[in-house]
């Protein structure tokens, strides 16, 4: 929607245009959405004179030496001596114009007057939230370009989501790091792996990209509007911001870059890496800049032709975080497909939490007793199984009343530490000798009660 700011500024989006008319010709400037390095505000410019194109060049907005470079530009093109036009003036109205708007930042609305559609929540469920920003991070190597490019192709598709609904949409795919063939040969051995019919027209596109994409912001939003793409999968974020991963101003640049372009009408997966300790490597701004975060494990490869991946929900926002979820990657001589699996019988069962570990036991083992999910969950956690009975058993409950979408590891009002198991539901206190009975709470929280005994059994 067009703003009108001053009698000469127009504001477009986050572009702007400045219209004059000096010296018999109509002078137009079109900016760029302005970003921050440091105290200065910069943006692209284009100049025309007349309707024509005169020249383009990245000005500083908000700086003495910055509007001297830029009307110097402005001389040197059209000379003020030939065509009496004041660049000067020009200069000084353009530059303060839109560097009081950028710095005044959005006018306050009234939530209550702001239409909100009636859209899914999902694109593709539950991984990637609509119409917003989402992050998936590992190591190099770890699959995952591949299966995010197995996301776009299940969107592609319209194909049975990992989790149920898959909003159908298309797909543009904004490449740093390899090159279209490259996707290509993923893509058909992929198309092979869901089986899908000749019949089938496959609309993902690909770009491949140069420049970091702040510089490339206002070129791809257009491009997402004229070709309506509705999924944008970005490979990788270090190359598309330009490298300064770490730098927070940077990171918060791209983001804004990225919204612009997005409009709140499209959906982003950036696809990033990991630093030396295992965790997303680059500014704590990429976690907070995206609504969804997921951690991409990939285990130790099951065969020559398999390898397990398990996905680890780092952030949610708006929507419950999921357990982990695991899949089994095939790689077929033609074929590439993905299998769901339980997280629990893969390498990665030692990084969930006693928790979501219990859960998926329980969900994918039905016939286990109480007793083996405590020792499979010792085992895998390689923990004594006294450390985590009381919490397993207390998870169990839970799953047995059904509250397993709402497991939580929460301190117990009285600590375990200090009780061994003697047999049944009694327990011995380590430091007193004193017997008690173990019952739970309103909140399936262990709590003991004393026998007035110091032996085991009844307390007699």
């Amino acid at each position: 929607m067009d703003v009108k700011v001053t009698e000469k500024l127009t504001r477009s989006g986050g572009s702007y245009i400045y219209r004059d008319s000096m010296g018999g010709q109509t002078v137009e400037a079109r900016l760029d959405l302005p970003y921050r390095i440091g105290s200065m505000v910069l943006s692209e410019v284009s100049v025309f004179i007349n309707n024509e194109p005169l020249f383009r060049e990245e000005i500083v907005l908000n700086t003495r030496q910055g509007k001297y470079d830029f009307r110097k530009s402005l001389e040197d093109w059209r000379p003020e001596e030939r065509y009496l036009i004041p660049w000067l003036t020009f200069t000084e109205d353009l530059c303060g114009d839109v560097y009081d708007d950028f710095r005044k930042g959005a006018d306050p609305v009234r939530l209550s007057d702001v239409s909100v559609e009636d859209s899914p929540v999902y694109k593709l469920e539950p991984y990637l939230i609509a119409n917003t920003i989402n992050t998936i991070f590992a190591p190099g190597g770890s699959a995952k370009s591949l299966t995010s490019l197995y996301w776009a192709l299940l969107i592609d598709s319209a194909s049975q989501g990992p989790a149920g609904h898959v909003q159908s949409g298309r797909v543009l795919i904004l490449d740093y790091e390899d090159s279209a063939s490259g996707y290509r040969k993923r893509l058909d051995k992929l198309r092979s792996g869901l089986n899908l019919p000749d019949s089938h027209q496959c609309l993902i596109e690909y770009r491949s990209c140069q420049e970091p994409l702040i510089r490339e912001r206002r070129e791809i939003r257009a491009l997402r509007e004229s070709r309506q793409y509705d999924t944008i999968i970005i490979d990788s974020l270090g190359l598309a911001c330009g490298g300064g991963i770490e730098d927070s101003e940077q990171i918060n640049n791209f983001m804004s870059a990225l919204r612009y372009i997005i409009d709140d009408d499209a959906t982003v997966l950036l696809i990033s890496h990991t630093n030396k300790a295992g965790h997303m490597f680059g500014s704590a701004y990429i976690e907070h800049g995206s609504r969804a975060v997921f951690q991409l494990d990939a285990g130790k490869p099951t065969s020559s032709s398999e390898l397990d991946i398990t996905l680890f929900n780092t952030k949610a926002n708006n929507v419950p975080r999921i357990a982990p979820s695991s899949y089994t990657i095939n790689f077929g001589t033609d074929a590439i497909s993905y299998s769901q699996k339980a997280t629990s019988e893969t390498s990665s069962a030692s990084k969930m939490t006693i928790a979501d570990l219990t859960l998926d036991l329980r969900k994918n083992n039905q016939s286990m007793t109480e007793t083996e999910v405590v020792q499979r969950v010792a085992s895998i956690k390689d923990k004594k199984v006294e450390e985590i009975e009381d919490d397993v058993e207390r998870y169990l409950r839970q799953v047995s009343q059904g509250n397993d979408a709402t497991v939580k590891q929460e301190p117990t009002p009285q600590s375990s530490d200090q009780w061994i198991k003697v047999e049944g539901s009694l327990y011995k206190n380590k430091d007193t000798g004193r017997i008690a009975k173990k019952s739970f709470d309103q909140k399936m929280r262990p709590v003991y009660t004393e026998t007035g005994s110091t032996q085991g059994g009844s307390g007699g």
